[in-house]
């Protein structure tokens, strides 16, 4: 929008507005941005010659700046220059070769050219906020690189040479449109930072968990609707961020990951229980469970919930997918299946499992819970018990399985917290059977 007539400018060169980052970002070929009481404005440059200028003054820069990689810096600063391609020199030319890192944020670069793995000495490659539909498979040969920054573009995939780069440590494709993400991440043993946010993920793969020493894991704003139970595997995690997602439960050992500080789940609506392992985390649950999630068509979704009462009417609160008979007063008896399941686990290292569909590996040596009074393993039996907490200034309910009638009336005497599932009058029939 251009500037009506009385009102002035502000009294910078153009040179300034251009070196000034803070005030100034290339946008488009004939615009620039300034910000003035506050606000930042848009004008069209209609003047040749002022295009001229600016046109110069950028390739003045960015000639600048390879002239001093050439004398020996080995960092490449090519931020805000309105670069669509880079120069070809950079991965043709030896005399680029002992280049570090390459800081290329705000251009308006769509691809990058496959002799990127040239620059085979690079550890840092910085491509925030661009127009990067694709990425070559050449990154892969990137060896050395430890932090990568694609956020802010057009991805909607990442190529599977990509888990090749077996040191990197921080990669941040958050603000783009990736579905899923390649295989192979296992091999990507040193990450410790994986940055997802603001994508149209539907799932995590498994492979992401078997990243030994992440640490962060940022999956917010994504369409996530359940997190897999092998997720309690994690040794290093020391964050875990899914806001704005469409969460309906969360894996009920989470908690008991040992390094675990903070969990955000906030904005998750249909999310209307925590695991009551999570009791001693910091957790961010702010406008969680504010309506039932409807589960028709979802197949990974359990069909086994409990009922909870509460001002706002009756929440759903989903149970694991793995869980295949809640135990309750009337049926106290657990299945064979459960006990056989829990007998393969105990015995698992002296048995052959590789030639099992991983399905049923994965229900025979992954338990979904621990039974929150005496942690014995549980598989496809649980007795749920839900309790009410408080976080702050919001009031929560708190899941949690137990192995039999037993451990339900031990647990709901050491949990110092009120029982709202089974209701008092069950709980209270419970009791009375046991005792």
């Amino acid at each position: 929008m251009a500037l009506s007539k009385d009102k002035k400018r502000p009294r910078l060169s153009l040179a300034d507005r251009i070196l000034n980052r803070m005030e100034l970002e290339v946008d488009k070929p004939y615009q620039f941005w300034w910000k003035e009481s506050g606000r930042s404005r848009s004008t069209p440059l209609h003047d040749p010659e002022i295009t001229s200028k600016m046109e110069k003054t950028l390739s003045n820069q960015v000639d600048d700046n390879l002239q001093q990689v050439e004398n020996g810096h080995t960092v490449l600063h090519f931020n805000y220059q309105g670069l669509s391609e880079l120069p070809s020199q950079l991965f043709t030319d030896e005399k680029y070769r002992h280049l570090r890192r390459m800081h290329l944020k705000r251009n308006r670069l769509k691809t990058l050219p496959d002799l990127l793995g040239e620059l085979s000495n690079l550890t840092e490659l910085y491509l925030h906020s661009n127009d990067l539909i694709k990425l070559p498979d050449s990154i892969g040969k990137l060896k050395q690189l430890k932090s990568l920054d694609l956020s802010n573009n057009n991805l909607s995939s990442l190529p599977d040479t990509i888990t090749d780069l077996e040191n990197l440590s921080v990669l941040a494709v958050s603000n783009n449109k990736i579905h899923d993400l390649p295989k192979g991440f296992d091999k990507m043993r040193r990450l410790t930072v994986l940055d997802l946010m603001n994508n149209h993920l539907r799932y995590l793969p498994l492979e992401v968990i078997e990243c030994p020493h992440l640490q962060r894991l940022l999956l917010d704003r994504n369409h996530l609707t359940w997190l897999p139970k092998q997720l309690c595997r994690m040794k290093s995690l020391v964050e875990l961020s899914v806001a704005g997602n469409d969460l309906i439960m969360l894996p009920l050992d989470l908690g008991h990951i040992p390094t675990l500080r903070t969990v955000f789940v906030d904005n998750n609506k249909c999310l209307h229980a925590l695991p009551l392992s999570l009791q001693n985390q910091e957790i961010g649950f702010n406008s969680c469970g504010t309506k039932n999630f409807n589960a028709t068509g979802h197949q990974h979704i359990s069909p086994l919930s409990v009922r909870v009462k509460h001002d706002d009417g009756v929440k759903v609160i989903y149970l694991p997918p793995e869980l295949l008979h809640i135990g309750n007063k009337e049926d106290s008896v657990v299945t064979l299946l459960e006990l056989a399941t829990r007998q393969v686990f105990k015995e698992r290292h002296n048995l052959s499992l590789r030639e099992l569909p991983v399905n049923l590996k994965s229900s025979m040596c992954e338990p979904t819970a621990s039974c929150v009074a005496c942690q014995r393993h549980l598989f496809t039996d649980g007795f749920p018990l839900v309790f009410e907490g408080q976080i702050r200034l919001y009031s929560l309910h708190y899941l949690s399985l137990c192995c039999s009638m037993n451990c339900m009336r031990i647990a709901s005497v050491l949990i110092q917290l009120p029982v709202v599932y089974p209701e008092p009058t069950d709980l209270g029939q419970v009791l009375a059977l046991v005792n």
